[in-house]
């Protein structure tokens, strides 16, 4: 009995609500990857067996989690900035000029 996980990443396409997402999921443990954190040709290559043990990315249990986890890439990042406007100050001494109307 081993005490490590061993994974077997093998390539699947999955079909939730009418999307078709080719990722890799682990025979062991049914563990999916999500493909757009995980380099799945590195993880899973299409010929051959894959030599990655080590995973940096998220792994999912349920293919619908997977595919709320892809609508968050989706999200704008610029909406999760904040806006920072910067105020014109006057320097000291300088008279504001006069409209001309």
């Amino acid at each position: 009995m081993s005490l490590f996980w061993e994974p077997k990443w093998v390539r699947m396409k999955l079909t939730v609500d009418d999307f078709i997402i080719e990722t890799c999921v682990d025979k062991t443990t049914n563990l999916i990857a999500c493909p757009l954190c995980v380099d799945i040709d590195l993880l899973c290559p299409e010929e051959g067996a894959s030599t990655t043990t080590e995973v940096k990315g998220s792994l999912f249990f349920t293919a619908v989690d997977l595919v709320n986890h892809m609508r968050t890439h989706a999200s704008k990042i610029s909406d999760k900035k904040i806006k920072v406007s910067e105020e014109e100050e006057e320097e000291e001494g300088e008279v504001p000029e006069a409209e001309e109307g």
